[in-house]
């Protein structure tokens, strides 16, 4: 197609989508359409797919971007513009506020192209979907990406497929998921992960302030990562497919075993079941920890009945009312002491008191037994209090016993909210009675 061809399509006054696949216009092309898409009002997808566009083409579009306030969606798959020409897109979309939508793949970014783009999202506001399958960025590509998305709150999907990502890219993905509230689809298939980076990222969706449901679908998408990696170890670049590439090294591997065609397929159907198998049990387990994540395994009445040290229940009186300090284990780090009233009740054995943390104001309420030396609490936060982020007027359960050894009581904190679900270490001291105030 000539240039003025697609001169004169771009005029249209009703071309909304134009799909230029395939159709080879080059970087030569791709200057024509700059100059269109500078005065661009109509069309909001432009599909570039595998038309020889190198970093002089990506440069004449990065250009065009920075004036264009239409376009929406744009695919470059299948070219080379490298990491230069990533660079000027890159920075063509800090700038830019319409476009949602990139799709990068096959474009032999590397990491060091990756690195523009993850410096870009660090300020971009309005990218939701950026694909960038097959470019061989690597574990450094993906630490680039992971340390742009602690900051990011525009981006929902990213495709990382077959880009040779290993378990160290993977915990540094994983490690931003932590705190990274806005990502709700990653895509890591064919990459080089292992059980190890698996597990990163189990881990990570433990703490990642998510639903529950948004949490079992990245498991789950996670899990489907590790049962398919075997068809793209190579997480290449190259300009033939990667599955094929796959399929010739695994038909090389079963060749050079001499196996018959009966065999291998015998072989073939037990290493799926295998491989499936492992990874539904490594999914079961993920949805169970996710499952019971922020819930306690007895409820407080049930919890301060449970038998504790004999050398424990022999001690003295712990219940004593009067201030006391408390200190919370989350996210790897030790919270407070922080101060507040308990007052006792010995003819009911309940417990009432208040205070005030990093979160926020609140009251508690509870129960406890001199027989056992345990006490379950619940700690309700008052909304509009201390940091509105984390404060949403919820509940935290505390279930503690007394610890001779350390002279406080210990134990663990539950939440459970639709944002977060979360368990760890608890902590709590009397600093002095009301008794010794009098």
């Amino acid at each position: 197609m000539s240039n003025q061809s697609i001169t004169t399509f771009l005029m249209l006054p009703t071309l909304t989508t134009l799909h230029f696949g395939w159709t080879k216009i080059g970087d030569v092309g791709i200057r024509y359409l700059g100059d269109i898409l500078r005065n661009n009002t109509t069309f909001t997808t432009l599909d570039l797919r595998s038309n020889q566009i190198g970093r002089v083409g990506a440069q004449h579009l990065a250009d065009a971007l920075e004036d264009d306030t239409t376009l929406t969606t744009l695919i470059l798959g299948y070219n080379h513009i490298g990491h230069i020409g990533t660079q000027h897109l890159a920075n063509a979309l800090r700038h830019n506020t319409t476009l949602t939508t990139l799709h990068l793949w096959r474009n032999e970014i590397g990491d060091v192209g990756v690195q523009h783009l993850g410096d870009m999202l660090r300020n971009n506001t309005t990218l939701t979907t950026l694909d960038l399958r097959s470019n061989q960025i690597g574990d450094v590509g993906a630490q680039y990406l992971a340390d742009a998305l602690e900051n990011n709150t525009t981006l929902t999907t990213l495709h990382l497929f077959c880009n040779q990502i290993g378990d160290a890219g993977a915990q540094h993905l994983a490690d931003t998921l932590r705190h990274n509230t806005t990502l709700t689809t990653l895509d890591l298939r064919g990459n080089q992960l292992g059980l190890v980076g698996v597990q990163h990222f189990v881990d990570a969706l433990q703490q990642n302030r998510q639903d529950t449901m948004h949490s079992i679908f990245r498991v789950f998408l996670i899990i489907t990562v590790f049962t398919i990696a075997i068809y793209c170890q190579g997480g290449g670049g190259s300009r033939s497919g990667s599955r094929s590439r796959s399929s010739r090294s695994f038909s090389s591997y079963r060749s050079s075993q001499n196996c018959t065609n009966g065999t291998c397929q015998q072989q073939d159907t037990i290493i799926g079941y295998t491989i499936a198998g492992s990874a539904l049990i490594i999914f079961g387990i993920a949805c169970y920890q996710i499952w019971w994540q922020g819930r306690p395994a007895h409820s407080n009445a049930t919890y301060i009945d449970l038998p504790s040290n004999e050398a424990e229940l022999q001690e003295s009186n712990h219940f004593i009312s009067g201030f006391w300090s408390s200190q919370y284990y989350q996210y790897n780090i030790w919270h407070g002491p922080y101060q507040f009233s308990l007052l006792f009740d010995s003819e009911t054995q309940k417990v009432t008191g208040n205070g005030s943390d990093d979160v926020g104001m609140y009251t508690i309420e509870g129960i406890y037994s001199t027989r056992t030396n345990r006490m379950g609490l619940i700690k309700t936060y008052k909304k509009g209090t201390g940091n509105p982020i984390q404060n949403l007027g919820h509940d935290v359960t505390i279930q503690v016993v007394w610890n001779s050894n350390q002279h406080q009581f210990e134990g663990k904190w539950y939440v459970r909210t639709n944002k977060y679900s979360g368990q760890d270490k608890f902590h709590l001291n009397l600093e002095k009675s009301y008794k010794a105030m009098e």
